[in-house]
């Protein structure tokens, strides 16, 4: 497993998605990298829009019975997790770099990815969405 860790590190702008050193994501890039994964092994779905209309999508990948979600960006000015959940989209769709390993994820794994939950705040990099909510800590209140 080492090895193959080691390979896949090396290998790593092969599956990288083409983003700039800027930190922030926009919501635009993250749809348009969403739209343009056409792999036969992705399912993606808007599942509803952020109050400032703007899509949310679900990602669907592998088929195996062990149920994984992952969601990134709930605060719209850390964007590191959309960025690195972009490239697990691409490494787990290309199914090049380290074949038997993606091979064995998505027979074992269904992944749920929502790139991003927070796409207004996002969009003005502010940890709160539109509504002035902070997703996480306001949730308390319920």
């Amino acid at each position: 497993m080492n090895d193959t860790l080691i390979y896949i590190y090396n290998n790593f702008q092969k599956f990288k998605q083409k983003l700039s050193d800027n930190l922030q994501i926009t919501h635009n890039q993250t749809i348009n990298i969403i739209k343009n994964s056409h792999q036969k092994n992705i399912e993606i779905k808007e599942i509803g829009k952020s109050f400032e209309n703007r899509e949310i999508f679900l990602i669907k990948i592998g088929t195996g019975k062990n149920k994984i979600l992952m969601w990134s960006q709930m605060h719209g000015n850390e964007p590191i997790s959309t960025k690195a959940t972009l490239d697990l989209i691409s490494f787990l769709s290309q199914q090049t770099i380290a074949p038997t390993l993606t091979a064995q994820i998505l027979q074992e794994c269904t992944i749920y990815i929502i790139p991003m939950l927070n796409p207004d705040g996002a969009e003005y990099f502010t940890r709160r969405n539109a509504q002035g909510i902070d997703i996480n800590r306001d949730a308390l209140k319920l």
